[in-house]
Order: C-alpha cells, then structure tokens, then sequence
C-alpha cells in the first residue's frame, strides 16, 4: 500500500503512529524530502525489489507521484489536486500485474496546508469535481471541471 500526503509532517506524525501499530510482518517506509535524494533513490530500490515478496506500507509527499517507476496494490492519495490524484493513481497497478488496483482519495483534516496556495486551491478545485459526481474522475468532463475552479478561484 502506497499512502501520499500533502505535507512531510503529515507523513511523520502518520509513520510514527503506524509504527506503533502495525505487526512485525509487515514493513513500513517513509518518504520525504527531509531524506537526501540518493538516500531516497536506495529506499524506492529497495522498495521495488521487495513489493511482491513482502507486505509493505509506503507513507509519502508527492515526491513519489511523478518519474517513479513503481507499482502498487493500492493506493491511498491524500485530496489535492486532480493533477496529483492521477499522478499517484499512476502508482497503482502501474504495470498491470493485478486485475484491478485501488485507489482511494481521503480528506485527511489534519494536514496543514494553509501555506500550501496550489494544494489548497487544488484541494478546493477537486472537491467541486466530486460534488458533481462525475463517475470519472479523469474524464474530460471531471478535467475541464477542475481546471476552471482551479484557475477561477485562483485569481
């Protein structure tokens, strides 16, 4: 399982309570910037090489949405924009291994984006998608939605 996050405190504070909870059998990882980048290359290696042998959950920023070659069962994508929503939905089954991946878009409160001006205004901009219920949600429809929330409420 892939969880991506909108702020690297948000990764923390989620790894250090799963890491209290979860069984030995299962490996947790994170991913954030506050790693160097060789150090992060290592960890998303290592990662690869593992994910069809061992049960795995990765908690991590965007970092992991774009130039990553990785594939996982499911995917837990933190709301932001549709842009980053289909970029981590690129994550799940990426090769094509499985019959059907999982993703899932979650409102995670806590996260403190109000710094954040893009992933706020994308987060705002998304949910005015899903509140049309559009079924797809990378539909021209659903894109064409988003974008003119996005750069609508922008200015």
């Amino acid at each position: 399982m892939l969880i991506i996050l909108n702020t690297k405190r948000a990764v923390q504070i989620l790894y250090d309570f799963l890491k209290e909870q979860i069984s030995e059998d299962i490996e947790l990882v994170q991913l954030t910037t506050y790693m160097c980048a060789a150090h992060r290359l290592d960890v998303i290696e290592a990662l690869k090489s593992k994910l069809h042998s061992k049960k795995i959950i990765c908690i991590s920023t965007q970092l992991i949405e774009a130039g990553v070659d990785i594939s996982f069962e499911m995917v837990v994508r933190s709301l932001s924009g549709l842009d980053s929503i289909a970029q981590a939905a690129g994550r799940c089954n990426r090769n094509g291994e499985l019959t059907e991946g999982k993703v899932y878009v979650i409102n995670y409160d806590e996260e403190n984006t109000n710094q954040l001006v893009d992933i706020r205004k994308g987060k705002s901009a998304s949910k005015a998608v899903f509140d049309y219920d559009i079924k797809d949600i990378l539909s021209e429809q659903a894109l064409d939605l988003y974008y003119t929330q996005y750069y609508w409420n922008r200015y």
